[in-house]
């Protein structure tokens, strides 16, 4: 796997959405396996800055592929069966993606866990 985002910026989304998947809530205590989506799929032009940038499990980040968001939204609500409206789901993307990100809390935990070496490299 490549990656394409360092450690540092990864975990300050990862922490800004609660260690959760922004489209169907599921957290890492439920099971999830965490990736970063962006809103505006590159493909369509989206960069790599935090406003565009969410945390997704594995599944929704590969089922979404590269699909509007409001499109995914509505396959969302499908799936989580009344749980949530293609509405609260839009407004839940929105609302994290303009969270400030907390990088300080992020570079203090990778800190503590010895990920030095990874941060000073840039990797």
């Amino acid at each position: 796997m490549i990656r394409w985002i360092k450690p540092q910026r990864r975990l300050a989304v990862y922490l800004r959405d609660g260690l959760a998947c922004v489209w169907c809530g599921d957290t890492i205590e439920d099971g999830a396996h965490l990736s970063i989506d962006h809103v505006t799929p590159r493909s369509h032009g989206g960069g790599d800055r935090y406003k565009n940038l969410i945390t997704a499990c594995y599944d929704c980040n590969t089922r979404r592929n590269d699909k509007r968001i409001e499109t995914f939204a509505a396959v969302v609500a499908g799936w989580l069966g009344g749980e949530a409206t293609i509405e609260q789901i839009l407004s839940r993307v929105e609302e994290h993606r303009l969270r400030p990100a907390p990088h300080n809390e992020a570079l203090a935990l990778l800190r503590r866990r010895s990920f030095v070496d990874i941060i000073n490299s840039g990797g």
